[in-house]
């Protein structure tokens, strides 16, 4: 029993610095295990969001592309009708 009380009053504060290492190592694991969870979480959420962003750019050129044929076929029928108004002027001047 002596050696051991010996044992540890020689070795005492290296035992406890060496405890509180693995400790503060335990402790320092733990926190980084729970920030990458956190972090997966987060990465998992953004890419949901992106995927998101990528089918409403789609529908918006889908879109674009449907605005721009109405567009063309407005101004052809703007160009036809005008074309028929001054046909009808040049009928009637003709006259």
């Amino acid at each position: 029993m002596e050696q051991i009380a010996e044992l540890v009053s020689n070795f005492g504060g290296l035992i406890i610095m060496a405890s509180l290492f693995v400790w503060v190592f335990i402790q320092d694991r733990n926190k980084n295990t729970k920030l990458l969870e956190e972090l997966t979480k987060s990465n998992a959420d953004n890419s949901r969001a992106i995927d998101a962003l990528v089918e409403s750019n789609k529908n918006i050129a889908m879109s674009l592309e449907i605005i721009k044929d109405t567009l063309c076929t407005v101004e052809k029928k703007a160009d036809k009708t005008y074309e028929e108004l001054l046909n009808t002027k040049n009928a009637c001047k003709l006259k």
